[in-house]
């Protein structure tokens, strides 16, 4: 279930997974590769409304041109 923080909505890694139907393993290897901009929060892995859209406007295999979050 998506979370809103202020005008900020992220979603928990393992909805994405879900929803894409691939593996939380195959997300956090993007997010290492900085393909994906994701964010730990008390102990879960979560990813913002406007990195998935930046995911997906991306050419595939291309790096996200925001910076990776420490």
């Amino acid at each position: 279930m998506p979370k809103q923080i202020g005008d900020i909505i992220v979603f928990p890694l393992k909805e994405i997974s879900e929803k894409l139907d691939i593996t939380t393993v195959t997300l956090r290897k993007y997010i290492r590769q900085g393909k994906l901009i994701a964010r730990k929060w008390g102990g879960n892995w979560y990813v913002s409304e406007d990195s998935l859209r930046e995911f997906f406007n991306t050419a595939p295999g291309k790096k996200s041109s925001r910076k990776k979050k420490p």
